[in-house]
């Protein structure tokens, strides 16, 4: 059984400028691209630390291998003139590489895959901060979060933040001095008969994506944040927010594409806030 070669003399064989820089340049960069984007479609499987672990490593490494192919190519030539030329235009067709990839993966991702998020640590951290921003009114102090979730179809998708407020009369009225509300009927997803998530008629304005709640008997939607494989997700139950339901209506925002709507359930002392991106 023959020795492997040490790693000294491996990296100083002489090699051919089509060994280098045909397979090495771009044969290989674009075989470790290729697995990198196969990982990407198992990701949402892998723990956390699995994921960081097995992507920064395949990273490391495929940069390694396009210096490591610069450096072999670069031996080859006796004219550094040459020399710097080749490994140009080889660092040139390696970008190309990954740009081709970054491009199309990225249109995949963004047009066809579907996802759901609810209630996770870095969420539940950014409520506060989420409300303010969007909704240009303080987080209020007796507020607790019930649910803060964003929805993602295809290009499509829409952030919806719900929680309760002890002293929901103060937060009308604070509100009520930024907005106009209309008192309506809400029958989550539809109000007064029209149904939010295209809703267009006089009440709203823009293209709405509601989140998956209120689905009869069902507690779970199936997305796929891959492209490939299905997964399913669990939604939770929000208490006192389904069917029919006197709401004050407002219309922060009006635009096709980026439309923002605050729904205030007083009786059930509840705020829903939808920051939707229709594309």
């Amino acid at each position: 059984m023959k020795k492997l070669l040490p790693i000294k003399e491996f990296a100083l064989k002489p090699r051919k400028l089509a060994n280098t820089f045909w397979l090495w340049g771009v044969l290989y960069p674009f075989l470790l691209l290729s697995i990198i984007s196969l990982i990407y479609v198992i990701y949402p499987f892998l723990s956390h630390w699995l994921q960081f672990i097995v992507i920064s490593s395949f990273q490391v490494l495929l940069l390694i291998e396009v210096f490591f192919s610069l450096f072999l190519t670069y031996r080859v030539f006796d004219s550094k003139i040459r020399a710097l030329s080749t490994c140009s235009v080889q660092l040139l067709f390696q970008i190309i590489i990954l740009l081709v990839f970054v491009i199309i993966g990225g249109l995949i991702m963004k047009f066809s895959a579907t996802d759901y998020n609810e209630n996770t640590s870095k969420q539940n951290e950014s409520a506060p901060s989420f409300f303010s921003e969007t909704a240009k009114l303080d987080y209020p102090n007796d507020a607790k979060l019930i649910n803060i979730s964003h929805f993602k179809y295809g290009p499509s998708g829409s952030a919806n933040i719900i929680f309760s407020v002890t002293d929901i009369d103060s937060f009308i009225n604070k509100a009520s001095k930024q907005y106009k509300f209309e008192n309506l009927v809400m029958d989550y997803p539809y109000i007064e008969e029209k149904r939010v998530i295209t809703s267009t008629s006089s009440t709203t304005f823009g293209n709405f994506l509601a989140g998956p709640f209120c689905m009869e008997g069902v507690n779970s939607i199936e997305v796929k944040p891959t492209v490939y494989f299905l997964i399913t997700k669990v939604v939770a139950e929000v208490e006192n927010f389904c069917g029919r339901r006197e709401v004050l209506f407002t219309q922060i925002v009006e635009s096709r594409h980026q439309p923002i709507i605050m729904v205030i359930l007083p009786k059930e002392r509840l705020v829903w806030l939808n920051h939707s991106f229709y594309f």
